[in-house]
């Protein structure tokens, strides 16, 4: 008999408790070996049991969920699933410090009724478990870099469009992506001579938040794609929920409800084919921390087009699956850190 795979659920709702726990063990490989409702009953636990994913609450009394992911993975490098129902702007940056704390992934709290076994949630909330019991949590933390960007970022880094080639900055990311696109775009200046488009595979309700975290990071205007609008240099435009991000032959953003590809819609394969049709010599495409293989192959082909292309390395990975893929099919010219990405783009583009 397959090992199962343990969970522990922390959360201060018994009713959320029971609910978590009636879903995930509808899959008889998974198994519940511990509800909690507290920060320090979740640290306490771990000193005796050790589960292979945890699901986690940020609301709690005494530490929240974001404390306690903290103090968990500096002991235990267990993938942590933080389980939200912060939608609003003035709570929904709590998801995405949780995820820079070293959380895995998001999903949103089950909503009622609790008894539709076929429920999307109940699909999504079941293969993040079985798929995260299987990664090696690497916690990567992005000191603070100001000495290190002092002269990337107090130089004249003023890079007029006529200079650059470039057209197009690509990006597909998926698990553990928001702290590495924070980190990226954090590093890059206004008048950036290209737009950034960016496939992030990410639960429905959250991209709302996790645009609003990342502009107040980052000089370039942030915005969700909309249908037939042309894309500006010093912006970064994101894939939206559940639509393919292509851009059209005539320069503009189409927004496409084809089918999923790599079970993802949006897709970074979807953006990438696009680009191979309409300019891959004025393309830059980038392919960051994620699970499965999306993008890997059409990064690849960009590259054999003529396109610059650009892998996240395993070390600064979460997973190091989408890039890792890419790896494997020779699809790079550079393989970088998350933290050098930032300099070797605008390096490029100067160039």
């Amino acid at each position: 008999m397959a090992k199962k795979i343990k969970v522990l659920i922390v959360d201060d709702s018994p009713v959320i408790q029971l609910c978590l726990e009636h879903i995930l063990q509808s899959d008889p490989s998974i198994e519940i070996i511990g509800k909690v409702d507290s920060g320090f009953k979740a640290i306490e636990f771990l000193e005796h049991s050790k589960p292979d994913v945890i699901t986690m609450d940020l609301n709690m009394p005494g530490i929240d969920g974001l404390e306690t992911t903290r103090r968990i993975l500096e002991k235990h490098p267990i993938p942590i699933v933080i389980v939200s129902n912060l939608y609003s702007p003035e709570d929904a940056h709590l998801n995405f410090e949780a995820i820079q704390a070293g959380a895995t992934s998001i999903l949103p709290k089950p909503r009622y009724p609790f008894n539709n076994r076929n429920h999307k949630e109940w699909h999504e909330f079941i293969h993040t478990i079985k798929t995260l019991s299987k990664i090696k949590i690497i916690k990567t933390e992005f000191s603070n870099q100001d000495s290190k960007f002092k002269n990337w970022t107090t130089q004249t880094l003023s890079i007029h469009p006529l200079q650059s080639k470039i057209k197009y900055i690509a990006v597909g990311v998926s698990t553990g992506g928001p702290p590495v696109l924070k980190e990226f775009l954090s590093h890059l200046p206004a008048d950036l001579p290209a737009p950034i488009l960016i496939v992030q595979h990410i639960t429905e309700g959250f991209l709302e938040g996790l645009v609003q975290w990342l502009s107040k990071s980052t000089k370039l205007n942030v915005k969700i794609a909309e249908e037939d609008e042309i894309p500006l240099p010093g912006h970064i435009y994101f894939a939206p929920i559940d639509y393919h991000l292509i851009v059209s032959t005539d320069g503009r953003l189409h927004l496409s409800t084809d089918d999923a590809i790599h079970g993802s819609r949006p897709s970074v394969s979807c953006l990438f084919r696009s680009l191979l049709q309409i300019g891959p010599q004025y393309t830059i495409a980038i392919l960051l921390t994620g699970m499965g293989k999306d993008g890997a192959k059409e990064l690849k082909e960009l590259k054999n087009a003529g396109a610059i292309t650009i892998i996240q390395d395993r070390k600064s990975s979460v997973v190091y699956g989408m890039p890792g893929e890419a790896k494997k099919l020779n699809a790079e010219h550079y393989e970088v850190s998350a933290e050098n990405l930032a300099p070797l783009l605008l390096s490029l583009l100067k160039k």
